[in-house]
């Protein structure tokens, strides 16, 4: 994976308000920097229990990232925790099936559509930019014309 992740231009790591999630996203992005210095990242902050709570996790990580490691972050925002993910996977049904969606599959949309529009960073699109923009405009891909 550390391969896979180093080659790369941007990298998205994921975290959850817990102290060991929390470390284990930093030794990742110092083990990935220390591979590609000027690699692009982004921090998503997963299960967070509000707004503030994510926002603080983003903030306190970005500095420590750019103080002890050089590196500039970009916040890619949250997931909120919700009861629904718990009760569908009890379920085993995809939470983002649900009717209305709950906040979290809400959350999971908007990161899809930010990434499809290379948001927050000015990198650019990804090699699946197209094929992600069928899926979110009609709910599965389609061949592409040939």
């Amino acid at each position: 994976m550390l391969d896979f992740a180093a080659a790369t231009d941007q990298v998205l790591l994921l975290t959850t308000p817990e102290a060991t999630a929390i470390a284990d996203a930093y030794a990742l992005l110092k083990i990935l920097l220390q591979r590609r210095p000027a690699l692009t990242t982004g921090l998503l902050v997963n299960m967070a229990e509000s707004a503030k709570e994510a926002a603080e996790l983003q903030e306190k990580f970005a500095e420590l990232a750019n103080r002890f490691l050089g590196a500039q972050i970009h916040n890619w925002g949250y997931i909120p925790s919700d009861r629904y993910v718990r009760e569908a996977a009890k379920r085993q049904i995809p939470f983002t099936l649900a009717t209305p969606p709950p906040p979290a599959a809400r959350a999971l949309a908007r990161l899809a559509e930010n990434l499809v529009e290379g948001q927050p960073t000015t990198a650019p699109q990804g090699l699946f930019a197209p094929l992600w923009r069928q899926f979110l405009s009609s709910g599965s891909p389609k061949q592409a014309p040939t």
